[in-house]
């Protein structure tokens, strides 16, 4: 019977997020490894080739692309994390139709190999030990979270309900699919991003989707809109989004986690590219014109002033230099000046936000059911009185350019309750993970936390101009709420070099520790203890603070 070696079982929790290591407390006595299927992988690469081969005699475009959809499946299935920051920036690029299709199927591919993730390899011995790292799958992000996943239940269930009482079912089941696989997305991500280098992977590659959609639309590659604002004043850039407001709320987004990034490295390369991307992403900011990005950036700002108060100084300097960038801008740009200043109802919103009312009062409690507004709002309009943008809802029906008042129209209180709920129990969830760290002394974690909560509150900001309620980016922001506190909870104290330093987040005799001196007794507080060994604070398990350990 093969016994498990000492150095496995002293393992400690962050050890389990990188590759390979095995998880504490899933390892059994007289389990094996599971050794590697060569035969299958054997198989499976030749079947590929030939596929790839025979595709590419015929059209060599075709092949090619089957060639990198079969290079990036051999990627997904060693590397589950991996594959989910490659997918990560098909995303951006959806109105560009090649690359919609290779999101839509490397999905496909990331929720099959989760769910080989899930069950596990089984050995000869039975089912294998499951291992923490590149392929692994950490539910203890959900089940540490009993209420989130409450409520995303009862969310699926009452959208899933409403189709009993839908004037267009076709239209509800429709979308209600679009539900479904959003919350998928959201476990996958969720569980398997489950450690701060995944989630700073996640980061990232949620950055390098925003630049490379402003990148295709500079280039020329993407659509252009031909909107009423494009054609009476100077064109909006929308890049490969398909359009110029959802890119703007994802640059916006993207802009925060830059930030938080080039505040958490200590690599002075990786600082550059982020800068120059941040360059790139606020010209194509600048370039969409959209006035809802500006209102969730200054709503972000005055986030950021309340939430980080240790670093109020460095927020404001910030803020007022984006502020001052903002202005110049604006002076050099009539036209960017006209579109922000003009008063034309938002574009025809404030019209379907009347319709949209209408809708609730007549029904409150449960809607019309999913997506079934455009079925029903060309039925209101007399009831609102004159309408100066008629065709938007007659002629070619819109939605209600907000999430939230579209939710409301369609699935009544219950729906936009349980939406609401869920939005915001992510967000603590962030939120909690980053004073986690800030209580460990972890700035550079604490400033990706930070900066991944405020990028999600930029997007919820921009729900009140977008129906953005099924935006993929949107729930893969949210997805990284229970991971980062799952990251947050199996972390440890940072080595002394990576501390904050002294009066900024730990306690003064915390601080002494680190500098090698003594506690004085004008250092201690009430509940520290003498004799910290090593520096290090280890968590009570009985009442779950922070304490020194004699």
């Amino acid at each position: 019977m093969r016994t498990v070696p000492a150095w496995a079982a002293r393992l400690r929790p962050s050890d389990a997020g990188r590759c390979g290591a095995v998880e504490p407390g899933l390892v059994k006595s007289g389990a094996t490894a599971p050794g590697r299927p060569e035969t299958a992988v054997a198989v499976a690469a030749t079947v590929g080739a030939v596929l790839v081969g025979a595709t590419m005699a015929e059209r060599v475009w075709v092949g090619l692309a089957l060639l990198v959809f079969v290079l990036y499946v051999a990627l997904a299935v060693v590397d589950l994390r991996l594959g989910i920051a490659l997918w990560t920036p098909t995303l951006f690029l959806e109105a560009v139709p090649a690359f919609n299709l290779a999101a839509k199927a490397a999905g496909l591919v990331l929720i099959l190999r989760w769910l080989v993730a899930l069950r596990g390899p089984a050995g000869p011995a039975g089912p294998a030990p499951r291992t923490a790292g590149c392929g692994s799958v950490d539910l203890s992000a959900l089940r540490q979270r009993p209420g989130l996943v409450t409520v995303g239940m009862l969310l699926l269930t009452s959208l899933s309900l409403s189709l009993l009482w839908a004037v267009d079912i076709g239209a509800a089941a429709t979308d209600l699919w679009h539900w479904w696989a959003l919350v998928m997305i959201f476990v996958v991500v969720g569980t398997a991003m489950a450690d701060m280098r995944a989630v700073r992977l996640a980061a990232g590659a949620f950055l390098a989707g925003a630049v490379l959609s402003v990148a295709v639309g500079l280039a020329g590659a993407g659509p252009w809109p031909s909107n009423p604002a494009g054609l009476a004043g100077a064109p909006r850039l929308q890049g490969g989004a398909g359009d110029p407001n959802f890119l703007a709320s994802w640059l916006v987004a993207g802009l925060i986690l830059a930030v938080g990034l080039i505040a958490a490295s200590e690599n002075r390369a990786l600082r550059r590219l982020l800068l120059a991307a941040s360059g790139l992403a606020a010209v194509g900011l600048a370039a969409t014109l959209s006035r809802g990005a500006f209102v969730a950036a200054g709503a972000s700002a005055l986030a950021a002033l309340v939430l980080l108060r240790r670093h109020r100084r460095r927020v404001a300097g910030l803020i007022l230099l984006v502020t001052a960038a903002a202005t110049a801008w604006l002076a050099t740009s009539p036209a960017a000046w006209e579109r922000i200043t003009t008063n034309d109802r938002g574009d025809g919103r404030v019209d379907l936000w009347k319709v949209a009312w209408s809708v609730v009062r007549d029904h409150p409690v449960l809607g019309v059911g999913l997506n079934n507004y455009t079925a029903v709002e060309s039925d209101y309009v007399r009831r609102v009185g004159p309408v100066p943008w008629l065709d938007i809802i007659i002629s070619r029906a819109h939605e209600v350019h907000n999430a939230y008042l579209q939710l409301l129209a369609e699935n009544g209180i219950v729906g936009v309750a349980l939406f609401l709920a869920f939005l915001v129990l992510c967000l603590r969830s962030m939120f909690l993970a980053a004073r986690r760290f800030e209580a460990l002394g972890d700035r550079r974690n604490a400033a990706v936390a930070s900066a991944v909560l405020l990028a999600t509150f930029s997007m919820a900001v921009s729900g009140v101009f977008l129906s953005n309620a099924i935006d993929k980016r949107l729930w893969f922001l949210l997805a990284l709420g229970p991971a980062l506190l799952r990251a947050a909870t199996d972390s440890p104290r940072p080595p002394v070099e990576h501390a904050s330093p002294p009066g900024v987040f730990l306690s003064p005799a915390a601080c002494a520790v680190e500098e090698g001196r003594p506690a004085g007794k004008e250092d201690r507080r009430p509940g520290d203890k003498p004799g910290v060994r090593d520096g290090i604070s280890r968590p009570d398990p009985g009442r779950g603070s922070w304490r020194g350990r004699r």
